[in-house]
């Protein structure tokens, strides 16, 4: 009977809070929590895209660098090794058009 009482009671003040317009209080302790846990979060991100584009960049770079050279050596190689006139022999041979059958 007790327990019933107090029930009744307990609901009767909260519904009377209801009526009542009064603004709670709000925590300021869980906002600050709330906001520096977000600080956290996005300070960390921020630093880790930061690595990430670094990263990205240097191996663009890296790879840039690696395509320069390889091309300066190519360009070296062949100049040494291809002549004018090897060049020129290696046209011909390729189209002798006496020897290839004809549409015509």
């Amino acid at each position: 009977m007790k327990k019933e009482y107090q029930i009744a009671e307990e609901v009767e003040k909260t519904l009377l809070s209801f009526d009542n317009d009064f603004i709670l209080e709000e925590n300021p302790f869980l906002l600050t929590r709330i906001e520096e846990e977000r600080k956290k979060l996005s300070n960390g991100r921020k630093k880790g895209l930061q690595a990430i584009l670094g990263l990205n960049q240097a191996l663009l770079f890296a790879i840039i660098i690696i395509n320069l050279v390889t091309m300066v050596y190519y360009f070296e190689w062949n100049a040494k090794h291809n002549t004018r006139e090897k060049l020129v022999r290696e046209m011909k041979a390729d189209f002798q058009f006496e020897h290839s059958p004809s549409i015509f």
